[in-house]
């Protein structure tokens, strides 16, 4: 101990002095402490021992880890500034050689200073050694800007018409008030802060404003093709501005279409009419061109989807025709089921009908077919063979009608064979289109997975499909299969989903969404997912039970309840706004005042994701600055809480990490004193282990003058953490009001809401 514990191994452990001794024992506990100074005790003595045994002694290839810096050895006066702000970066590191700090600031020393002013958060890191180990620091200055958005769109190409859901994310020092919509890229009628025509904004389809204060999510169809950059922008509190565009490209659907030959069979020379029965997105289809030997030469065109020709000869043909609308996409249609039979002597003439009163139905379709025939040679009619999917296959042998049940999904072509007595045959063909009408129902919207919860999917499959149901993430990336690609039957099935991934392991808390696939007979694929068809409705939880205020409609908007109690903020005695939130929903909070409402004067949080629960925002009268707000003469301030709903088919994971139940005591410190008012002392809730930063703001000025990180905190109630009353400097702060932040983050990376308390300091 006499020759190791010295003073500068004292300084390099953070142990040199009494307060440091109080702080380390602190964060990191006494016998961790212990053991750090054991460890590295050992070590020296170890490695004495190898330099002085006269053995020859091989370099070790592992790679050496650079020893934390205590906080106080690199910080910052601020380490949180709005953009364009400066702060001054300090370091002091005694027995430092080899010192450098990235990003780089310049030349640098043992000990020094250097004023910085990042335009986006950043983290430094600074490296050195000291008596010859590796130290490492890192800092991190996150830079709020005074207005951002992203623009996000759930998807950004697919054929007309398209339907885009874009999402708004935005930023802000203060509150973003005001967000204007141009859906087209191509201006609009209300001014957004840039002037009208080419830079005005379109004029939104809800509320009494050309603009949104809400922040929601919109849905938007392009009806036509072309290439499209949307924009948003916004405005905050203080009238700061930000844009942001993405590019939309909307293809242009090729034309659908039910080709029909009216007859299919009869002698040769056999007029035939043709009709396509198409249709188009864009609406007419300009150009039909027609092969009628299936030889692939087209042989006319036409304008109109019906046409006439006259087979002169007989034989089997096949009939295709290409069809070309007015922005030149093609669709070609050549079913292998669709022949014309002409024959060299007379046969049947066979028509079939349906009780349909279009060829397209949902799935399971049950069809009655009829059928009338005649035979020019006044032979009788000795067999009638139904082959109602066009497998070629012999479905039955009534005469005249019949009856069959589509399961499958997709087109199908029943035929209809009728022979005479001379042994002649006569056809008929018709094209029947079976429609999906899958759905699914989340039962449980909210679970937590380490709680052991499930969510119960209720799907219902109309029609035989094959068919997938996955889980998505917010951006559509599939994190579980919970149903295989396969083939499933009609019927109602019901899937349980753990809120884990597909290996196993607990996925982070957010929302979630159940997607249905299914693929048909044909080849073509569908979607099930409701995120551009529902959600988005607004609601706020009200203080009267029978009613909600502002809200759309079919929402329950929950129960907001304000405390009574006195506003003593240096008393821990704070005003606190309960409210219940019955939906899986963004949910978005500030304080505003009567009249103004659009005004943000202190914002909690904004489009946070919250599951149906009982929520508590703690308010101690400060803006979002951090300084206390003006006192109001007359009326008052107001919170201001509302939720945007989830789609029909999300899951929200709320293993979130909880604190709360913060206190701080005293209610005055007093730093230079020694008795038990010397240092503040505050005592929380956590329910997981994280770490836990604690950020402390001046209320008088609102600027931030401690940031410390506190690492792997344990799960449990009455928790503690101190302050000093020393600020990032590691000087004593001015004597004022200040308010301490207490934030947790989780192994999933989760951050959860500030928790606050605040405290006088004197001296």
């Amino acid at each position: 101990l006499g020759l190791f514990l010295r003073v500068p191994f004292l300084r390099f452990i953070g142990l040199d002095s009494p307060r440091h001794w109080r702080q380390t024992v602190c964060l990191h506990r006494a016998p961790a402490s212990m053991f750090k100074i054991a460890f590295l005790i050992l070590t020296l003595f170890i490695a004495g021992c190898n330099g002085s045994s006269g053995g020859s002694s091989s370099q070790s290839s592992e790679s050496v880890t650079a020893t934390e810096l205590s906080p106080e050895n690199f910080t910052a006066d601020r380490q949180s500034l709005i953009e364009g702000e400066t702060t001054t970066i300090r370091w002091n590191i005694a027995d430092a050689a080899n010192v450098s700090i990235s990003p780089d600031i310049g030349s640098v020393s043992a000990t020094g200073e250097q004023d910085v002013s990042p335009s986006t958060t950043t983290e430094y890191t600074l490296n050195a050694t000291v008596q010859g180990e590796p130290v490492q620091g890192m800092l991190t200055i996150e830079v709020r800007p005074f207005a951002a958005v992203q623009l996000v769109a759930n998807v950004t190409s697919g054929d007309a018409p398209l339907s885009v859901r874009f999402t708004p994310v935005a930023d802000s020092a203060t509150a973003i008030n005001r967000y204007f919509w141009d859906f087209a890229g191509d201006g609009g009628p209300e001014d957004g802060g840039l002037g009208i025509d080419a830079n005005g904004f379109d004029r939104l389809s809800f509320g009494a404003r050309s603009y949104d204060v809400t922040g929601r999510d919109i849905t938007f169809t392009y009806e036509e093709p072309g290439t499209y950059n949307p924009r948003v922008r916004v405005w905050d509190e203080a009238g700061n501005q930000a844009e942001s565009t993405v590019q939309i490209i909307v293809g242009n659907a090729p034309p659908t279409a039910f080709l029909r030959a009216s007859p299919t069979s009869g002698q040769a020379p056999l007029s035939v009419t043709f009709d396509a029965d198409a249709s188009d997105n864009e609406g007419s289809v300009a150009l039909y061109e027609w092969d009628f030997n299936g030889d692939g030469v087209y042989d006319d065109s036409s304008t109109t989807d019906r046409i006439t020709f006259v087979y002169e000869t007989p034989g089997s043909f096949q009939v295709g025709v290409r069809m070309t609308d007015s922005q030149g996409a093609v669709a070609e249609l050549a079913p292998i089921h669709m022949q014309v039979n002409a024959s060299a002597s007379a046969v049947p003439d066979v028509s079939l009908r349906t009780n349909l009163r279009s060829p397209v139905g949902t799935g399971p379709l049950t069809v009655n077919f009829r059928a009338t025939a005649r035979d020019p040679s006044r032979s009788d009619l000795v067999l009638w063979e139904w082959d109602f999917d066009g497998d070629n296959i012999i479905d039955s042998t009534e005469e005249r009608s019949a009856s069959f049940t589509y399961e499958r999904v997709g087109n199908f072509y029943p035929r209809l064979r009728v022979t005479n007595a001379d042994g002649a045959i006569g056809t008929d063909i018709l094209n029947i289109r079976v429609d999906a009408d899958h759905s699914l129902v989340v039962a449980e919207g909210a679970i937590n997975p380490e709680r052991g919860e499930t969510s119960n999917i209720a799907v219902s499959l109309n029609g035989t499909t094959s068919v997938s149901l996955e889980i998505e993430d917010r951006n559509g990336v599939s994190v579980n299969t919970l149903w295989p690609t396969q083939e499933r039957p009609t019927g109602e099935y019901t899937v349980s989903w753990d809120g884990r991934a597909g290996d196993g392991s607990v996925l982070d808390p957010s929302d979630y969404y159940a997607v249905l696939r299914f693929v048909d007979n044909d080849g073509v694929e569908s979607t099930v997912d409701y995120r551009t068809t529902t959600g988005g409705k607004i609601f706020y939880p009200s203080g009267w039970p029978s009613g909600c205020r502002g809200t759309d409609r079919g929402v329950d908007c929950g129960l907001l309840q304000v405390s009574e109690n006195e506003l003593e903020p240096f008393n821990n005695n704070p005003t606190v706004f309960s409210f219940s939130n019955p939906n899986n929903a963004r949910m978005t909070a500030y304080m505003t005042v009567i009249g103004s409402e659009d005004l943000a004067f202190a914002s909690f949080f904004r489009s946070r994701l919250m599951p149906p629960d009982d929520y508590s925002i703690t308010w101690f009268g400060e803006g979002t600055t951090g300084k206390f707000l003006e006192r109001f003469r007359s009326g008052g301030y107001l919170p201001a809480i509302y939720g945007l709903t989830a789609s029909d088919n999300a899951i929200f994971l709320s293993n979130q990490t909880e604190l709360g139940a913060l206190t701080a005591e005293p209610a005055i410190v007093f730093p230079a004193g020694s008795n038990n008012t010397s240092k503040s002392v505050m005592t929380f809730d956590l329910s997981r282990l994280a770490n836990i930063v604690l950020t402390i703001d001046n209320m008088e000025t609102g600027v931030e003058v401690l940031r410390r990180r506190f690492p792997n905190i344990a799960a449990g109630t009455n928790r503690t953490i101190e302050w000093d009353g020393r600020g990032n400097n590691g000087e004593f702060v001015q004597p004022g009001g200040y308010r301490l932040s207490l934030t947790a983050t989780d192994r999933f990376g989760q951050t959860t809401l500030p928790s606050r308390a605040v405290q006088r300091i004197e001296y």
